[in-house]
Parts: C-alpha cells; sequence; structure tokens
C-alpha cells in the first residue's frame, strides 16, 4: 500500500470531485488500490519466482495481471476490507464507551 499510495491519491484526484459521497470515494479507493497492487505484484513476483530480471515477463503480461486482478480484488472486497471495517468498528464502539463512562462521572 505505501508504493501504491501516491498513484492512487493523484487518480483519485483526478477522477473524484469533493460533492462525491463517501462510498462512491472508498469504492474508487478500493478498485484503485487493487489495480495499482496487481500491477506491481505481477512483475515482482515474476522476477522474484525466477530469480532474475527477465523481459518475458512483459509478453504474457496482460494475462498474468488479469488473473492477478482477479484473485486481489475478490481478496480485498471477501477478506480484507469487511474485517477492517469490523476491527476498526470494534475500536471506534470502545473508545464511545469510554467517553460515555467518563462523561458520566
Amino acid at each position: 500500500m505505501a508504493v501504491t499510495r501516491y498513484p492512487v491519491g493523484k487518480l483519485k484526484k483526478f477522477l473524484s470531485e469533493e460533492t462525491d459521497s463517501y462510498d462512491a470515494k472508498i469504492a474508487l479507493n478500493i478498485i484503485s488500490n487493487v489495480v495499482f497492487m496487481s500491477m506491481i505484484m505481477t512483475i515482482a513476483k515474476s522476477w522474484a519466482g525466477q530469480g532474475q530480471i527477465d523481459m518475458s515477463i512483459f509478453q504474457r503480461y496482460l494475462t498474468l495481471w488479469l488473473r492477478n486482478f482477479g484473485i486481489a480484488f475478490c481478496m480485498q472486497s471477501l477478506i480484507v476490507h469487511p474485517t477492517a471495517r469490523f476491527a476498526m468498528r470494534l475500536v471506534h464502539s470502545r473508545q464511545n464507551q469510554c467517553v460515555a463512562v467518563e462523561e458520566a462521572e
């Protein structure tokens, strides 16, 4: 995510407006992160797996990238983001309980 933060930020500014809803911005963020991460991981995985930098990856890049994009999108939409949202919901509910207890005292 750290590597994709800058290009995703630029893409979000280009494609979204201030009047867009929060959900639309989150959806754009998820999709653009998955696109950039799958692009980078397609090249990095091939180079790491072969143990050398081989330019043959670019000959079959499109088919490899489409497969990696599908896998990354399913993982992000079905596992990663719901888990993160659940964890953040727990954190915020506990913070709200602590604030309510402090205000009651």
